[in-house]
Order: C-alpha cells, then structure tokens, then sequence
C-alpha cells in the first residue's frame, strides 16, 4: 500500500517564487517583468479613464500596426535563426561530453561498458 501523501498549503510567496524560477529558467524573465508591469499599468488606472486608454491604444494599434507587423517578421526569423543555433551548439557540446564522459569510464573500468545512447 502506498504512503498517504501529505497535502501542504503552498504560499503566495512560494508560488511566486516558483513562477519567477520558472521565468528565469526558460528565458522569460523580461517578458514577465514587461507583462507585470502592463498589468500594474491597468490596475493603477483609474476605472473612469479607461474608455479613453483603450480608444487610445486601438488608435495607436490603428496607426503604427504595419510597422509592428514589418518588424515582427525579421524580428521572428531571427529568433528562429538563433534558437536553431543554440540547439545545434549545445547537441555538439553533449556529444563531445558524452564520448568524453565514454572514454574516462572505460579507462577506470576494466569490463567493456554498454552505451548510455540507448
């Protein structure tokens, strides 16, 4: 019979805690920050003048949208570009650790020893 896990209350602090790891972990961090702050942005925004900051934001929308939408484009493909960089680089960097790694336990062991590949 298994043992009965014990539920623990997690905390605003921990669970903020965590998302913020989270963030950091996978590179989110200042989209994160930049998302918080657009909330802050909001919720200090007093409720009258919100009908005046959403037709100003479409407006702006409105406007400057073809430049966002011109900038994305390079802005993506960039991002691709470098993303598949950073896959191949660290792909290269394991395989070399891993025959490194295959080379030292076959000179401390003195069996021959299966591939950890598999």
């Amino acid at each position: 019979m298994a043992k009965a896990r014990k539920s623990r209350e997690v905390t605003w602090a921990q669970a903020t805690r965590d998302v913020i790891i989270r963030l950091i972990a996978t590179g989110q961090l200042p989209i994160g920050i930049f998302g918080a702050g657009v909330l802050l942005l909001i919720y200090k925004t007093p409720g009258g003048d919100m009908p005046q900051v959403w037709a100003m934001t479409r407006s702006f929308i409105n406007v400057h949208g073809g430049l966002g939408y011109l900038l994305n484009v390079p802005i993506l493909y960039s991002w691709y570009l470098h993303a598949r960089f950073q896959r191949r680089t660290a792909e290269s960097e394991l395989r070399r650790i891993s025959l490194e790694r295959t080379k030292d336990q076959q000179k401390f062991f003195s069996g021959k020893l299966d591939s950890s590949k598999e």
